[in-house]
């Protein structure tokens, strides 16, 4: 099988939760993803493997 990187989608939104819970990372409201969707959405990745997100990179503009 092959990884797979593409841009956030809305229904990945569960399984990035869950990711972020496992790793003892805080959780971004919707609201606050919201808002860097509409900044910069290609700093949000997700790797998918076998249809299934199962890591994720957010980046940020600096601004």
């Amino acid at each position: 099988m092959t990884v797979h990187i593409r841009q956030f989608r809305w229904n990945d939104y569960d399984a990035v939760v869950a990711m972020w819970t496992a790793a003892s990372r805080d959780v971004l409201p919707r609201a606050e993803l919201e808002a860097k969707l509409t900044r910069d959405p290609e700093l949000f990745l997700v790797a998918e493997l076998g249809g299934e997100a199962v890591a994720v990179i957010m980046g940020s503009s600096g601004i």
